[in-house]
């Protein structure tokens, strides 16, 4: 699942004129990505030029892209912020 939707991220990145994730199917995705933390597919959100790809991490609320580290958004105790592709793990 992640692959594709790598890939179809570089693919959104060469053709800015998907509006939707579902554009990509079946040319270069063979399914929608679910989101493994909410009842959908990944969030696919343009801004303005660019674009954003991600899950609405462990509370299950879409936090409308507010950037979380993996601790963050997966946090089983107090989940918060969304889980991007290039979140990474807050260090010491």
């Amino acid at each position: 699942m992640y692959y594709n939707c790598f890939r179809g991220k570089r693919q959104i990145a060469c053709h800015s004129s998907f509006r939707r994730l579902a554009s990509l199917v079946p040319e270069y995705l063979s399914a929608v990505p679910q989101d493994p933390y909410g009842d959908g597919p990944l969030i696919y959100r343009r801004t303005g030029d660019s674009y954003l790809i991600y899950s609405v991490g462990g509370n299950g609320t879409d936090d409308g892209g507010q950037h979380a580290s993996l601790n963050e958004a997966l946090d089983s105790e107090k989940p918060n912020g969304d889980l991007f592709f290039d979140a990474k793990w807050d260090t010491p």
